[in-house]
């Protein structure tokens, strides 16, 4: 029988050896200070290890993935949640997430894929 959670650790190494540092951006909450007038935004967001790979010309279709368009494929480790809702950092570059695909064999996350368009 497959050990899925031994996979999810390999997968974890693997990522973090030949990866880099990426920041998922949560969500930015703001909030209004009627006494200064200003506005406040904190940003949240957390680390975690990626590994961006360019996509083959073959696999541009215009649709789903556009000219321009990378894959991030994402360790699991402290990701608690990650929808198109979020945005990604990598080498100071950001990205919006367009696709999430999960990789979660038997209910194991082993990583996610990303589709990532660069913020214009």
């Amino acid at each position: 029988m497959m050990n899925y959670q031994e996979l999810a650790t390999t997968a974890h190494e693997l990522i973090t050896e030949f990866g880099q540092t990426v920041s998922i951006v949560t969500g930015v909450t703001s909030a209004y200070n009627p006494d200064t007038g200003m506005v406040t935004e904190t940003v949240n967001s957390v680390q975690a290890k990626g590994i961006l790979i360019n996509y083959k010309l073959g696999a541009i279709d215009n649709s789903l993935i556009q000219q321009g368009d990378v894959k991030l494929i994402l360790s699991p480790n402290g990701i608690t949640d990650i929808t198109m809702a979020t945005q990604a950092v990598v080498n100071a570059k950001s990205y919006t997430i367009t696709n999430v695909k999960t990789n979660n064999p038997a209910g194991t996350v082993l990583s996610y894929e990303l589709n990532l368009r660069g913020v214009q």
